[in-house]
């Protein structure tokens, strides 16, 4: 008996005979692209209801084998098969799949063929990666990868720039972006008791989640993980485990996983919704990603702080949140970010002095390292975001918000449950500070912790003030 393998193409599709009789397949070979973009392309044209599932997501097929023969040259003739194939699709069918993406064939200024974008939104996924077939042919390039923004600006006209179109889910999923040692076990304490996990709960949700969240890190079998993959190898203890090559990951099925699951709990928690009646309309339910709703478990990985859990590669251990969010557009789900922040020596005492994941001076320079990173993120990804929460601050750090996003509808209760988790610690006095950087040794490095965590929540106010005026509320980022 075997599960089968993950397939990163297409190769099964279920439609009405009206559409199957619609398609027009041309002179193309079976198992060479495009043949499976430009048949999903022509369905997703033509069908009044059209969903796609990753390969393991509904556990009704199974593949066997993935060598991806048109790889491997010319020796067998694959890659004139493929050249064939994408020119007599070029040639002969041109008409058909740019009619079924909405892309027109022109010329640009120096009389160089070129595609266009003239439809509303943004152009499908598959319609992307078909015209990126186009453009990698000259190598023979049968990946199923593209550039999305490349994408996007190859089909975007002057005058018409792509844009996301809105969805209309009342399902959100939510990320916690910040430190290890900002809040995220007060965070955990302020979800669970909230409306917004309890549906999570009541709908059955909650080990859809724990999948979720194995499949962006997964801490027994980091190889599972899209970015836990990436430090798998610093767990040996053998020669310079930096320098040791490995075939072990394979990005696009781990990428391919996390979007099936996304779509899996999104689907459920829509149908649950709907026959639930529960969430008043234009309310959201946020489901919040790494809030720790799932429990002490042992290979899942709760909060995905930056960076996460400990090892020699703990500065290599932590999200993307610019794949994240490519995973949400894939998906077609509706994501959104948080970031957490926090004054920065009382960082450095949480995880150094009352629990030892570093010693100063190496937690101090990975921590700052960190907040570059976040802050990349952020500029990276600015309308995302939905709340900045100081959680040292109390009711003033930012912390309605957190309590309006997930379902507290009466202010007063929320600040009183709020009172009952949480007392605002008293400043540091400079002796305090003296000791945390051992007596001012530390102190230079203290400083450029200090400016980069500023620079974070400077960043994070003037973002969701410039998204709040866009909006006229509280936004997310949408598919």
């Amino acid at each position: 008996k075997t599960s089968g393998d993950i397939h990163p193409g297409t190769d099964c599709f279920v439609m009405k005979r009206s559409i199957f009789d619609g398609l027009d397949m041309g002179n193309l070979f079976l198992g060479y692209p495009p043949f499976g973009k430009l048949m999903l392309a022509q369905i997703e044209h033509l069908a009044k209801s059209f969903t796609t599932f990753a390969s393991d997501e509904l556990k009704v097929t199974y593949h066997l084998g993935n060598d991806k023969k048109w790889y491997e040259g010319d020796d067998d003739g694959n890659c004139e098969y493929t050249k064939t194939n994408i020119d007599n699709a070029d040639l002969g069918l041109r008409d058909v799949w740019t009619r079924a993406c909405e892309i027109k064939a022109v010329k640009d200024s120096e009389g160089n063929p070129s595609l266009r974008y003239f439809g509303d939104g943004i152009p499908s996924r598959t319609c992307m990666m078909l015209v990126n077939k186009y453009r990698n042919v000259d190598i023979c390039d049968g990946s199923e990868e593209y550039q999305e923004d490349d994408a996007e600006a190859y089909l975007a006209t002057e005058d018409h720039h792509v844009n996301a179109s809105p969805s209309h889910s009342p399902v959100v999923f939510q990320f916690l972006v910040g430190l290890e040692g900002t809040g995220h076990h007060l965070h955990q304490n302020i979800y669970t008791k909230s409306d917004a996990h309890e549906l999570v709960t009541d709908f059955g949700l909650l080990p859809d989640t724990k999948s979720l969240l194995l499949s962006i890190w997964n801490k027994k079998r980091p190889s599972e993980g899209l970015f836990s993959a990436l430090s798998d190898i610093s767990e040996s203890d053998e020669g310079e485990w930096w320098k040791e090559d490995t075939d072990k990951i394979d990005g696009t099925k781990l990428f391919d996983r996390l979007v099936g699951n996304l779509k899996r709990v999104d689907r459920k928690a829509r149908q649950k919704l709907k026959a639930n009646q529960s969430l008043m309309p234009g309310k959201d339910l946020v489901i919040a990603v790494n809030s720790g709703s799932t429990g002490a478990v042992n290979e899942v990985s709760p909060f995905l702080s930056y960076p996460l859990l400990f090892g020699p590669a703990r500065s290599l251990q932590y999200i993307d949140l610019d794949i994240i969010y490519e995973a949400c557009t894939a998906a077609n789900v509706r994501c959104q970010h948080v970031v957490s922040y926090r004054d920065a020596y009382r960082v450095l005492k949480s995880t150094t002095m009352n629990r030892q994941f570093a010693s100063r001076h190496i937690q101090l320079q990975t921590l700052n390292s960190m907040l570059k990173v976040v802050q990349g993120q952020m500029l990276s990804q600015p309308e995302g975001l939905v709340a900045c929460w100081e959680s040292d601050e109390g009711l003033s750090g930012g912390v309605r918000d957190l309590g309006k996003l997930f379902g507290w509808e009466d202010p007063d209760e929320f600040d009183e449950f709020y009172a009952s988790i949480f007392r605002k610690p008293a400043p540091l006095t400079d002796e305090e500070r003296m000791e945390i950087t051992k007596d001012n040794k530390l102190e230079v490095y203290m400083h450029s912790m200090v400016k980069s965590m500023e620079n974070i929540k400077i960043l994070c106010k003037k973002q969701l003030i410039s998204n709040r005026k866009k909006k006229g509320k509280i936004i997310t980022r949408t598919a």
